[in-house]
């Protein structure tokens, strides 16, 4: 009998406890909520990427990032993703910022929207990294003493997706004490055409 009342007494200790815990989640989600995105924020900034790009192309290659867009003092830092299922290399991160009114920051910079509205979406992605490599060739970036750099990428200087093609013909040293120059390409990935060619050193 007594070992009965025993594990009747470790089950409701049990029960207790466990409750106590689904409390504290329920407690710790409600202090987390209000950094969420609120849905008229989230609308704005839908509908400023759809401006740029077009719906069908924002259905089909960007989604929001709930787990890094966040508020930051009187404003929401907006992350969304753009990908492609079938283009690996097609993963990029879209950055911008919306007051609390729902109007886009304009002065602050934005990251990763390609302006392609009249443009077919496909062609933004057909140009492969072979393609940027053959291409870099055509344009007179040599081998080097390191195998070539080379990503798709936001530039922030040419405010579009390019292909960057970075040639090593010089090394020295490692990390922190890297010292090395070479030449770097930056490819446009609608057409092959080349955007700017410039050279690079590390002092």
């Amino acid at each position: 009998m007594g070992n009965k009342i025993l594990n009747v007494v470790k089950y409701i200790i049990l029960l207790t406890f466990l409750a106590s815990a689904c409390k504290n989640v329920k407690v710790d989600k409600v202090i987390a909520d209000p950094n969420s995105l609120p849905a008229e924020i989230i609308e704005a900034s839908d509908n400023f990427i759809i401006s740029k790009v077009g719906e069908p192309f924002f259905i089909k290659f960007i989604s929001l990032d709930t787990s890094k867009s966040k508020k930051i003092k009187d404003q929401f830092e907006v992350h969304y993703k753009l990908t492609h299922p079938e283009k690996s290399f097609v993963d990029e991160e879209i950055i911008f910022y919306v007051n609390n009114n729902g109007k886009i920051d304009t002065e602050k910079s934005i990251t990763g929207i390609p302006s392609i509205k009249e443009t077919s979406a496909e062609i933004m992605f057909n140009f492969n990294e072979e393609s940027a490599r053959d291409a870099a060739l055509s344009y007179g970036l040599k081998e080097g003493v390191k195998d070539w750099k080379v990503s798709y990428e936001w530039s922030a200087l040419h405010k579009q997706y390019v292909w960057h093609v970075l040639a090593t013909y010089k090394s020295y040293g490692e990390d922190e004490n890297f010292r090395g120059s070479g030449e770097e390409v930056y490819i446009n990935p609608f057409d092959g055409s080349l955007i700017s060619k410039q050279e690079w050193n590390i002092r």
